[in-house]
């Protein structure tokens, strides 16, 4: 079987497309059972119970009944995305019980900071000086300057559409032990 393409960054120097399981999903069945068996559910729960437990802080999540992911997983794929639309069977259930504006929402969000605020706005030297030092700092080994930069200020410029990279390399270097906030 062919290995599926995945999109990479250009700014990733020496990078090549990967999929960690090697072949395409068949369904989405088998791609949901791989989400919670492999990745990235088990690595999340993982990284959540840390924080909370650094912080001391008991938290659930109770989309994980195991009765409720098993019945989920047992649903046709017809009940779990429709027309586009994702969690389409827990939207349907939550009809007029939550405010339209959730329900209809396509986008997934988590807790969110205002990056692009920061990056557009009042935080723009500060974010410019701290990707051009996280390039430095790696010495060209991992990021290509020149292209990281171009990606940022098109972001800047409004030619491209925000994402969350500039902020990621930023915690990149943090995390590597390079950088401060």
């Amino acid at each position: 079987m062919r290995v599926q393409n995945i999109p990479h960054a250009a700014w990733i120097k020496n990078t090549e497309p990967m999929n960690i399981h090697h072949v395409p999903a068949h369904s989405l069945q088998e791609n949901l059972l791989r989400q919670v068996y492999d990745q990235p559910l088990p690595a999340l729960l993982r990284y959540e119970d840390h924080n909370s437990m650094a912080w001391s802080v008991e938290s659930r999540t109770p989309f994980m009944d195991y009765r409720l992911l098993e019945f989920n997983l047992g649903l046709p794929a017809r009940f779990l995305y429709k027309r586009g639309v994702r969690k389409s069977i827990l939207r349907d259930a939550m009809h007029n019980i939550i405010p339209a504006a959730v329900e209809n929402r396509r986008d997934k969000m988590g807790f969110v900071t205002p990056e692009e605020l920061w990056l557009k706005g009042e935080g723009k030297t500060w974010f410019l000086d701290g990707v051009e030092k996280a390039c430095k700092d790696f010495g060209g080994e991992i990021l290509d300057t020149n292209q990281v930069m171009k990606y940022v200020l098109a972001m800047i410029d409004g030619k491209r559409n925000f994402d969350s990279v500039p902020w990621r390399i930023l915690c990149f270097q943090r995390w590597m032990g390079r950088g401060s906030f």
